[in-house]
Order: structure tokens, then sequence, then C-alpha cells
């Protein structure tokens, strides 16, 4: 059924079948759990024309009529049933963990696929409890097993400013504090993670209120394997999609910080959205860039693709 949505039709043959192979992912698995399971136990009323939920999900136009209007329209109800499925240990497992004496463990997680990720996360486990997460300067942590879920706690709490709904109705000024985050292994391609923290009005009605951050459970892709950078990925004219970059550009930076990089010749690249030029050089098996400012980045090769993202 999932290979009939990636193809847009019911396979009909074994092409069909290899042409749907990787087009699909642990969440369109889990989202499709939830479809069932809102008519079976949530008692949803099935689409007009699906006499049970096997028509229902083998209807890809249906199906993704129905899954949207519930996730929009009848969001309360699609979101605890996602989390009763997410909470299923047939679905959920927990994640691998160092045992003492072994490897370090590292999970890679992005958001998005290819040329779409738009964010990662690189975590590094730990036998004696203690993680790090990848970033410039790198964060600090410890970590638990709690069933399930990965429990990670930063040394220092992360705080940032935000906008929420006070009782008022309206959005006013919060300072959220992230202390950690929660993560979850759906199968063996897709995962979950969700802040933990809280965050505290500085203004309005409420200010000086303090809530706990909820669980907002984002789905990522796991990148069980990086690849190897080859000579051919440096040839002048090579374009790399989906690299993320720092801020750069103020005008976009609150929208996205992908970029294209190119290269310009053996030892200069240009940041093509943001007209950023820099120097690139490898080392220890990572592609890094000093820009023109001097900002230094380091990249993994995730994925593979048309423009080597």
């Amino acid at each position: 059924m999932l290979t009939a949505l990636a193809l847009g039709k019911t396979p009909a043959s074994s092409a069909d079948i290899a042409a749907a192979q990787g087009q699909f992912s642990s969440a369109q698995t889990l989202q499709m759990a939830t479809a069932i399971k809102l008519v079976a136990d949530a008692g949803v009323a099935l689409p007009s024309g699906a006499g049970n939920t096997l028509a229902l999900v083998s209807d890809p136009a249906t199906y993704n009529t129905f899954v949207t209007t519930q996730a929009t329209t009848n969001a309360s109800v699609f979101n605890d049933t996602q989390a009763a499925v997410l909470a299923d240990p047939a679905i959920a497992v927990a994640p691998p963990v160092p045992a003492a004496g072994k490897p370090d463990v590292e999970m890679v997680l992005t958001l998005g696929q290819g040329a779409a990720a738009n964010a990662a996360t690189k975590l590094t486990l730990k036998a004696d409890g203690t993680a790090v997460i990848a970033g410039a300067p790198a964060l600090a942590a410890t970590w638990v097993a709690n069933g399930s879920e990965i429990d990670v706690t930063y040394a220092t709490p992360q705080t940032s400013t935000t906008y929420l709904v006070a009782s008022d109705g309206y959005q006013w000024q919060a300072t959220e504090s992230d202390t950690g985050l929660k993560v979850r292994q759906l199968g063996t391609g897709t995962a979950t993670q969700s802040a933990v923290g809280s965050a505290t009005f500085v203004e309005g009605p409420d200010n000086g209120i303090t809530t706990a951050l909820p669980d907002d459970w984002i789905t990522e892709t796991i990148v069980t394997s990086t690849q190897p950078f080859h000579d051919a990925d440096f040839a002048v004219g090579t374009e790399w999609a989906g690299v993320l970059t720092t801020d750069f550009d103020p005008a976009t930076a609150d929208y996205t910080n992908q970029d294209t990089l190119k290269i310009v010749d053996a030892t200069h690249v240009l940041y093509e959205r943001t007209g950023v030029t820099g120097t690139y050089q490898l080392s220890a098996g990572s592609l890094v860039v000093t820009t023109a400012g001097g900002t230094v980045l380091r990249y993994t090769h995730l994925f593979t693709g048309p423009r080597g993202e």
C-alpha cells in the first residue's frame, strides 16, 4: 500500500515495486498506522467511498485527503492517536546505546532527506553516560536509556527568545530554556526527537509564569553511514545542494539556512544563494570551508543525489 502511495498507482510489475524502493520512510508507516487507528479506536468515520480501512489506505487520493483533513481539522485527536502509536513497543524501539568497553554510539539525525535536509543533529553517546552534541562549540551532556527512548540532559541549558499565546489569547515574549532532548527510534530509518525544558513569560498578563515545554515530536531521518568524498565531487562547476550554513543573509535567516555550494576552482567555493565566497580543503574525511569573512564550516557527506547532497 505504501508502494502504491509512492508510485501514485497500484504496482503492476516487479519493475514498479523496484522503482518504489527507498521512496517511503518509517514516518509514512507511522502515519498510515495513525490513520487506521483513528478509525479503529478513535471512532473517526471513514470517508465516503471507503468501506473499511483497507480500502482507505489502498486509494492514495482518498487516503491523503483523509490524513490531511484529520491533521488539520481534528488535530487534537490526530495528535493523541499518533502519540499512542508512537508508544506502541512494536513500533517504537530503543535506539542503540554503547556498552562498557565498547566504542561510542553515534546518531546522525536529519530533518528531511538529501537536498531537503534543513537541520542535522549529531549525537555521540559514551559508555560512561556522557554525551556530546556536535556544534561550534560542541555541547556536553549526559544520557540515560528510558524504555524506548534516550533522554539527554545538557550540561548547560540552552536559552532562546520565543513568543507564546498567553491567557488573554495574544502572543507575548517568553524565554525558552532547553535542558535537553529525548529521542525515539521508529523502525530502522526514522527517529523522533522532542525538546525538554520550560518557557517563562517575560511580559504580558502571564509575566513570570513558567510552563514545561509540551512534547513536540519531530520526525527525522537516521543516517546510518556517511559517504566518502571523491575527486569527481570537486570538479569545477560541481554544485552541492542542501548545504547548511550559518546566518549569512539576515533577510532569509528566519526561513532557511540552506544553500548551494559551487566548486569555483581547485581551492575556492561559492555559496550561490547568499553570494558568500571561501576556500576549501579536505581534512579527516570532512570538507572544510573557510569563508572570506573567516567563518569555518565542516561538512560530512550524508546523502547521495543528482547534485551530490
